[in-house]
């Protein structure tokens, strides 16, 4: 059985250290290995019973998505905690487009979901109840889509009552990095609870990407890309898979998209394979595009009578 009797996350001396804002940040250590589905889609929706406790409804049922997937999905690693919880807690279980798309990036929360076994999205209920209140401990604070903890002591103490007294002990365990213990979340609910729990902590300020909109632990002020891959996709001028319209599907409908990407053109434009390329200043004629100088052409004499 999977239990230890007490958790707390770990400070890693390897993970990134930076200023922000004034402050000094360390990421939290936690172990996780995930299984993301690409293949992921809508099978249908069906009404579910939810606890009506207004983080997911006022009523006693929602209309959930029924997600089913084929393939073997995709294994991703990460070991320490990250901003995109926050992504979680802004779905509804009936907004098709957002639940897909942490499906499709993140995996399940519970880890149900498999090629032979639908999971309906009412299961996310119970979870959601306890992150939402977490989510509202942070408040954007100006155009970049910077969110600032803002928490006073009575949404912390809220959310910390929220918690289910065996969480740790269902939802995590320990791994050993020489004599160093390390937290492993056994399920993505575990990382996506450890991972609050730790923002919490440390009141860190966090940041949409500019790419892919998820949300960011902002270690330096100036960062505006979740991941190196990000950026580089930004700059390329690719439209982002995983990136939501919070103008049209926040759930409040007043959250600013971070980034314009219904303008944004896929790929680059190749340059011409017969373009000439002129020489420096004092040269004579132009180059040809795959180099050498281009030559004059050649008469050729009339064959002799």
């Amino acid at each position: 059985m999977r239990k230890i009797l007490q958790w707390s996350p770990v400070s890693s001396t390897e993970g990134a250290r930076s200023g922000n804002f004034g402050k000094d940040w360390v990421r939290d250590l936690v172990l996780f290995s995930g299984l993301r589905w690409p293949a992921a889609h809508v099978a249908g929706r069906r009404l579910v019973a939810v606890p009506a406790t207004g983080f997911i409804s006022d009523a006693d049922e929602v209309e959930a998505l029924v997600l089913a997937t084929t393939g073997q999905g995709q294994r991703y690693q990460v070991d320490t905690v990250e901003g995109w919880w926050r992504d979680f807690t802004e779905i509804l279980v009936g907004d098709e487009r957002r639940a897909v798309s942490f499906v499709r990036r993140r995996g399940d929360p519970g880890g149900e979901l498999a090629p032979d076994r639908p999971i309906n999205t009412g299961r996310w209920a119970s979870l959601l109840n306890i992150l939402r209140p977490a989510a509202l401990c942070w408040k954007r604070r100006d155009d970049f889509e910077t969110s600032r903890f803002v928490a006073d002591d009575d949404r912390v103490a809220f959310f910390l009552q929220t918690l289910p007294a065996t969480w740790a002990a269902e939802e995590m365990g320990l791994a050993y990095r020489k004599l160093t213990p390390v937290p492993v979340a056994h399920t993505l609910a575990g990382y996506l609870m450890a991972s609050a729990i730790s923002a919490l902590r440390r009141q860190v300020s966090m940041r949409r990407c500019l790419y892919c909109t998820s949300w960011f632990e902002l270690h330096r002020s100036e960062a505006m890309f979740c991941s190196p891959s990000c950026r580089a996709a930004h700059f390329n001028k690719r439209i982002s898979p995983h990136g939501v319209d919070l103008a049209r599907d926040h759930p409040q409908g007043d959250d600013p998209v971070a980034s314009s990407l219904a303008g944004a053109k896929r790929g680059r434009k190749a340059a011409h394979g017969k373009a000439q390329l002129r020489d420096p200043e004092g040269s004579e004629g132009p180059r040809r595009a795959h180099g050498g100088r281009a030559r004059a052409a050649r008469s050729r004499r009339s064959p002799s009578p």
